[in-house]
């Protein structure tokens, strides 16, 4: 009775390692952004901020229906950048749908929170330009963040590629809208 030679199953062991983790990396080169993410991504969540802000601030129907028509609007926006950037990659990737898309990254989470607050306060004394200032500004910070996850994948694509569960940004979302029913209990 033979016994294999272990060192060509290691050989072939790790020529094939060698050759997924390349595939990995020409995988992470190639990967882009889908066409006019930046404008979409920064629109939808200027205007989901600028929104929210109304809806928060004036306590009327129409405001609350502003309100919401925001919130479907950066839902309809954000579904299409997934489905547009599978389309250009020809993969899903968790990290850009949490990172780039659902703002997960402290970065992205900041830039909107900040944006969200000043955004409220500026309604609340009456300041509309300074609301849509605010909202431009959250927005384009938002897409900035997008952009920056692209080049942190494509240099590190083991620890970018992942993300948030798809139960973990539920639950996010389910608690945003809890907050923002608060909000508007309070207003």
């Amino acid at each position: 009775m033979e016994t294999p030679d272990r060192s060509t199953g290691q050989r072939e062991a790790a020529a094939a390692l060698a050759e997924a983790e390349a595939g990995a990396a020409r995988l992470a080169a190639d990967t882009t952004l889908p066409a006019g993410y930046g404008w979409w991504i920064g629109a939808a969540v200027a205007a989901q901020i600028a929104t929210s802000a109304i809806g928060i601030t004036v306590g009327s129907t129409a405001a609350l229906l502003v309100l919401i028509a925001g919130v479907v609007l950066f839902g309809v926006v954000a579904l299409d950048q997934l489905r547009r950037f599978r389309r250009a990659n020809g993969t899903y990737l968790r990290g850009f749908a949490s990172r780039a898309v659902f703002g997960t990254s402290t970065l992205a989470s900041v830039a909107y929170g900040a944006a969200f607050a000043a955004s409220v306060v500026a309604a609340f004394a009456g300041l509309w330009v300074v609301v849509g200032c605010c909202a431009l500004a959250g927005g384009v910070a938002y897409a900035a963040t997008g952009r920056r996850w692209l080049r942190q994948y494509q240099g590190d694509p083991a620890s970018h590629a992942r993300g948030e569960s798809t139960l973990v940004l539920a639950a996010l979302g389910a608690l945003a809208v809890i907050a923002l029913v608060a909000l508007l209990l309070a207003s």
